[in-house]
């Protein structure tokens, strides 16, 4: 079972919590976000919200895997496992 506290902390830190489940898509997805944010200069003005969010993300991914629950898409539009 996924710790969802470990896996949100993990993610924190540019989705790496993804890597902790076992979602490599998930993971690359998001390590390709924040490198097209951080390269263009956005991710300075919202990079905390997009931790944030990766963070909320892979609790609520952690919570469904361990209920045995579909797991939820990723931006709410991206059915990446």
């Amino acid at each position: 079972m996924a710790n969802p506290i470990v896996a949100a902390i993990l993610s924190f830190f540019s989705g790496i919590g993804n890597l902790y489940l076992g979602l490599y898509k998930r993971f690359i997805v998001t390590c390709v976000i924040a490198i097209i944010l951080f390269s263009t200069g956005v991710l300075m003005p919202l990079g905390l919200l997009f931790c944030l969010y990766y963070a909320y993300d892979s609790y609520i991914v952690a919570n469904a895997m361990n209920e045995n629950k579909e797991i939820p898409k990723l931006f709410t539009v991206l059915d990446i496992q």
